[in-house]
C-alpha cells in the first residue's frame, strides 16, 4: 500500500502468483481449501517481493528485476515446488496406500510389475525436491551465462541502463503517423533536389535545349499543401 491505497500492479501480480504456486500440486492431493491457502501464501510472498525485497536486492547486491519476474514466477514457483514435494511425501494420508488413485497421481510409486519404480511416498517427495534443486541450478547457471554475455556484448553507458532507446527505434510520445510521413518525405525531397527549386533547367539541358539562365525559382508549396498531398498518398498506400 502507498499512502493508504492499494497498488494495482502488486494486486495483479499477487493474483497471478497464486496460479504459479498451485500449478505443481493442482492435480495431486490438494483440496479446494488448501489451494486457496497456497494462493494466499503466494500472493503475500509476491507482494513482499515487489514492495520490499526488490529494493533491498537492488541496493545491496545490484540485482535488478525490472519486470518483477523473481516476485511473480521465481519465489511463488519455488513455493509451489516445495508444496509438490510435501504433497508427494504425504500421499499415503490422502490416498489409500497402494491404491490405483495413488499410482495415478504418482506413477513412479507403482510397483515395477505395473510399470512403476516402486518408490515409497517419502522417496517420491525426495525425488521431487531433487528436481527442484536441479531446476534452480540450471536457472542460476543459465542466468549467469546470459548476464555475462549481456555484460560484454553491446555495452551501455550508465545513463543508458534500463533504456531501450540505445538499441530500439522509438516513436515520438505524441505520434501522428501521417504527419511523420509528411515530414520524412519533405526531408527526402529536400535532400534530393536541394529544396523546392524548379528543375526545368536540368530537364531542358538533358534534352539538348539551350535556354537563358534564370534565377527565378518555382514558388515552393506550403507545408500545409505538402502535408495534405502526402496524407492523401499515405491513406491510399498505407492502409492498415
Amino acid at each position: 500500500m502507498y499512502f493508504g491505497k492499494l497498488d494495482m500492479e502488486v494486486i495483479l501480480n499477487a493474483t497471478l502468483a497464486g496460479g504459479v504456486s498451485v500449478g505443481s500440486s493442482s492435480d495431486l492431493v490438494v483440496t479446494g481449501a488448501i489451494a486457496m491457502l497456497i494462493g494466499c501464501c503466494a500472493g503475500i510472498i509476491s507482494a513482499f517481493g515487489f514492495l520490499t525485497l526488490s529494493e533491498k536486492l537492488q541496493k545491496k547486491f545490484g540485482l535488478w528485476d525490472t519486470c518483477g519476474v523473481h516476485n511473480l514466477h521465481g519465489m511463488p514457483g519455488v513455493l509451489g515446488a516445495l508444496i509438490g514435494c510435501i504433497s508427494a511425501a504425504c500421499s499415503n494420508s490422502a490416498f489409500t496406500p497402494g491404491s490405483a488413485e495413488q499410482y495415478n497421481a504418482f506413477a513412479a510409486m507403482a510397483p515395477v510389475s505395473q510399470g512403476g519404480s516402486g518408490r515409497s511416498a517419502g522417496l517420491q517427495g525426495a525425488y521431487q525436491l531433487g528436481a527442484l534443486i536441479v531446476t534452480l541450478i540450471f536457472a542460476l547457471c543459465g542466468g549467469a551465462v546470459g548476464g555475462l554475455v549481456a555484460r560484454y556484448v553491446g555495452k551501455l553507458e550508465a545513463k543508458e541502463i534500463h533504456d531501450d532507446e540505445a538499441h530500439w527505434v522509438h516513436l515520438p510520445k505524441e505520434h501522428k503517423p501521417l504527419k511523420l510521413i509528411a515530414e520524412t518525405v519533405k526531408e527526402y525531397f529536400n535532400a534530393k533536389t536541394g529544396g523546392y527549386k524548379d528543375d526545368r533547367k536540368a530537364a531542358n539541358k538533358t534534352q539538348g535545349v539551350t535556354k537563358r539562365k534564370s534565377k527565378e525559382t518555382a514558388k515552393p508549396k506550403s507545408d500545409t499543401q505538402l502535408e495534405g498531398g502526402v496524407q492523401e498518398f499515405a491513406v491510399e498506400e498505407f492502409k492498415f
